[in-house]
């Protein structure tokens, strides 16, 4: 997912102790700030992550129960994408027909 991403590397990693416990990893020739990140800067990433590449170790070395979660939660978002288009088709129709009604 990032392979074009240019990393320099080697890089000096430093972890703080304030409150977001932030690491800082500096590029040791130049003494750049390459990269800054806080904890909840590090859980949106993780999360988007898993969420879009599924690269956890342990689902890298199961192929198998990657493919079936990849293939549920696929088939769950297609059952709601297909459940929100029926409910919004339906609630159109109820608002065209209410429209048409005559007025008594």
């Amino acid at each position: 997912m990032y392979g074009a991403d240019a990393r320099d590397l080697p890089v000096l990693r430093m972890q703080f102790e304030d409150p977001g416990q932030t690491i800082v990893y500096i590029s040791p020739g130049a003494g750049d700030v390459v990269l800054s990140l806080d904890r909840a800067q590090r859980t949106g990433r993780w999360l988007f992550n898993l969420l879009h590449s599924w690269d956890l170790p342990w689902m890298l070395q199961h192929a198998w129960p990657r493919d079936v979660a990849l293939v549920g939660l696929s088939l769950g978002a297609i059952a709601l994408a297909l459940t929100g288009i029926v409910l919004g088709w339906r609630r159109l129709v109820l608002s065209l027909k209410h429209r048409r009604r005559p007025a008594r």
